[in-house]
């Protein structure tokens, strides 16, 4: 389960998935000439996405020749979907949990601070509230590359004079 949320974590991989649900079985190339319509990515880059979720076990592939066809497995993906379903079941149940009985509340309501209760927006989305972009993330992998890159190189260590006769 780790390595599918793992998998979904990243936007280029939810877009392949998103690909492979519309469009059934597509060969490499396909998902390739798609993402590029969307954003600049090499084929190599697109190539270790779908080992991702392959390794995952979000999609499987078929080898027919030279060429390799992926799509989407139901198995992973429904085991993701039950396990989303067991957490948004169970964050309802905390919610509801907490509610305040209408006949526990005192005559001045004012008196007691009440949290919302948001089942409704559980209900519309259980899974919306994990949808979150990873900028942040995408910020600081872009800040240690330009440290890298700004960083003096640094001379090799003299090598020791070789002995004579040796």
């Amino acid at each position: 389960m780790d390595l599918a949320l793992d998998a979904l974590g990243e936007p280029t991989r939810r877009r392949i998935l998103e690909l492979l649900a519309a469009g059934g079985e597509q060969p490499v190339g396909a998902v390739v000439e798609a993402l590029r319509a969307d954003a600049q990515i090499s084929q190599p880059a697109i190539s270790q996405h779908l080992r991702v979720l392959r390794d995952a076990g979000l999609v499987t592939v078929r080898a027919a020749g030279a060429r390799r066809f992926y799509a989407l497995d139901t198995a992973g993906l429904e085991a993701a979907q039950d396990w989303f379903t067991r957490l948004a079941r169970a964050a309802r149940e905390a919610v509801t949990s907490r509610a305040v009985d209408p006949a526990a509340v005192p005559v001045d309501p004012a008196a007691v601070p009440v949290e919302p209760v948001e089942s409704a927006a559980c209900d519309a989305d259980p899974l919306g509230q994990f949808v979150q972009p990873l900028d942040a993330l995408a910020t600081e992998i872009a800040r240690g590359r330009r440290a890298r890159r700004s960083a003096p190189v640094a001379e090799p260590a003299p090598r020791p004079a070789e002995r004579p006769g040796a």
